[in-house]
């Protein structure tokens, strides 16, 4: 149990930081990396109730980011 807590941490933080990462000059490069990150979540989330917190943070910080990101390219584009 205490791997899967630790595993479970370490996991959240870095979804954490691929979902942020996002918002740097990568932009969507870290996406689908941070998706396989949230599906790992789900799966411990079938046993653990925190680790189905952690991936609905996630997930919701992802989409904002990768909204963010969208439209920040596509006002980059349209001053061009």
């Amino acid at each position: 149990m205490i791997l899967l807590t630790v595993s479970r941490s370490w996991l959240f933080t870095t979804s954490l930081v691929l979902a942020v990462g996002v918002l740097g000059r990568s932009g969507l490069s870290f996406e689908e990396n941070c998706k396989t990150s949230i599906r790992c979540l789900d799966y411990f989330a079938s046993v653990d109730p925190h680790a189905r917190q952690y991936s609905a943070i996630v997930k919701a910080l992802l989409q904002t980011t990768t909204e963010l990101v969208k439209k920040r390219e596509r006002n980059l584009r349209s001053q061009r």
